[in-house]
């Protein structure tokens, strides 16, 4: 389903969290999807550096550890010429909506679009495009998300900045008014993961 429109799919995933895997496996494939396992970088065993070499003390090692890896994830896209790609979090569960509201929201995508989430919180100044779409200039949350190509660059010198969290990354570049959000979210948090 997501597959028809990005042109890959990740899902990041600490090695040492088979558990979490084994879920967001399950829920992706009761839906059809097709993504690539990330391995993503532990904060609490690397030293993450910003763009001058000095580590990251902005804010936790988990989320610099989610910055770098993204980062990485940001390069093989670009190495790959992927148009558009679509990250997921390993803490995943879809509604019993997702189809729907998916096919729905992505028909009303303007061609011009940045970043497009599936899931998120602290949701403010959102404007109503369709029914099962909303442009979004201050929302919070990267667990179910995708990025147009023609951001790459803008968002890999962001990350590697490392001055602030990746949330906060993102409400950044939508407030140039070109993201989006279908609505209702689609991803969820399962009950037993945090």
């Amino acid at each position: 389903m997501f597959n028809k429109y990005f042109d890959h799919i990740y899902v990041i995933n600490l090695d040492s969290s088979k558990d979490r895997m084994e879920n967001a496996h399950k829920e992706l494939e009761s839906l059809g999807i097709e993504y690539e396992r990330w391995s993503a970088i532990n904060g609490y065993e690397v030293e993450i550096k910003d763009f001058t070499g000095e580590v990251t003390s902005a804010w936790n090692n988990r989320s610099a550890a989610l910055s770098k890896t993204t980062e990485n994830i940001i390069e093989d896209a670009m190495d790959k010429d992927y148009k558009n790609i679509l990250i997921f979090e390993d803490d995943i569960s879809f509604t019993n909506q997702t189809k729907n509201v998916v096919a729905h929201a992505m028909s009303a995508i303007p061609n011009n679009w940045d970043l497009i989430l599936f899931n998120i919180t602290n949701e403010y100044d959102s404007i109503p495009v369709s029914k099962y779409l909303n442009n979004i200039r201050n929302a919070w949350c990267c667990q179910a998300y995708a990025i147009n190509a023609k951001i790459y660059d803008t968002y890999l010198w962001e990350l590697k900045r490392r001055e602030r969290p990746i949330d906060a990354v993102t409400i950044e570049i939508q407030k140039h008014g070109n993201s989006y959000a279908s609505y209702p979210t689609v991803v969820t948090h399962p009950t037993n993961f945090s």
